[in-house]
């Protein structure tokens, strides 16, 4: 519908926030990450090490070769709950090397 009203294809939509526990990245196997190459993350999560340890194993595996996205699936576990709750919005930050991974909507 949005090609019909304005001639222009959607491929992405920035913004969409996640807030619940069930879009954590640790709560299905798959997941969408913004890549800022050769940038520190202004606001790294903290997250325990075998949370770190399995969303840095599913981010540096994936095949995804596209340089701004990269869907992953991860193999190994990690815990849903993990996260800075006192925020309304799932913003997981993870530096990896020397680029900065977003965790995204699935949509974005």
């Amino acid at each position: 519908k949005f090609y019909s009203l304005t001639g222009h294809y959607v491929y992405a939509i920035r913004g969409l926030a996640m807030e619940e526990l069930h879009e954590h990245p640790c709560s299905k196997p798959k997941s969408r990450w913004e890549i800022s190459t050769g940038v520190t993350c202004p606001s790294a999560t903290v997250l325990n090490a075998d949370t770190v340890t399995a969303l840095t194993d599913a981010i540096t595996k994936s095949f995804d070769s596209n340089p701004f996205v990269k869907d992953v699936t991860r193999t190994l576990l990690c815990d849903p709950s993990d996260y800075d709750d006192s925020t309304d919005e799932l913003d997981i930050q993870l530096q990896i090397g020397s680029d900065c991974y977003t965790h995204v909507h699935p949509d974005h």
